[in-house]
């Protein structure tokens, strides 16, 4: 039947699509100031619910595991006010704001030492729940894939490196193919 394909290529359950994650956070964690990764990041994170409760039948337990789960709980305000440019919908409530920042190591600041990344002003329930008014794009991109790492029963480490070695792999096939 034409138009009835299943995922992406090779993207075809929610492992592969953790294993993007992974790579989607290396990339924000090379360039923190990256928005295209951490759109790439975010979006992705927010559908992994999708991938692992699909269908109708899922709904309620997506809905369910997002509102138990502060972090899923940011991670769909970020995504959804980050595809939609803004998160009208009144079930997020977790982010204040989004936005470009600089910081230093206490004790160790030189005139020209700042590092810049992304920076999520969180609202007080989830700092609350954090123990912070903030979360780095890259913090929150590694509790997010502790998250997915536990609830699919893998091993973070394992699943970076076989990203690695699968990708080195693929290199050299895709450089044979021009």
């Amino acid at each position: 039947m034409a138009g009835n394909f299943k995922g992406l290529a090779k993207l075809k359950q929610p492992e592969d699509l953790y294993r993007k994650l992974v790579h989607d956070r290396a990339r924000m964690q090379a360039a923190p100031l990256d928005l295209y990764a951490a759109f790439d990041f975010f979006v992705t994170a927010e559908h992994m619910r999708d991938w692992v409760l699909p269908g109708h039948k899922g709904g309620k337990a997506r809905e369910a595991l997002r509102r138990k789960h502060v972090v899923l709980r940011v991670v769909s305000h970020v995504a959804n006010g980050s595809k939609h440019f803004q998160a009208d919908d009144p079930r997020h409530q977790s982010v204040e704001d989004v936005c470009e920042d600089s910081y230093a190591e206490p004790d160790y600041v030189e005139d020209d030492y700042w590092e810049q990344t992304l920076v999520i002003r969180l609202t007080q329930p989830e700092h609350d729940a954090l123990g912070s008014p903030f979360v780095t794009s890259v913090d929150l991109a590694d509790r997010t894939l502790q998250f997915w790492a536990n609830y699919l029963k893998l091993e973070a480490p394992t699943v970076e490196h076989d990203v690695h070695d699968a990708l080195a792999a693929y290199k050299p096939k895709l450089l044979d193919d021009l």
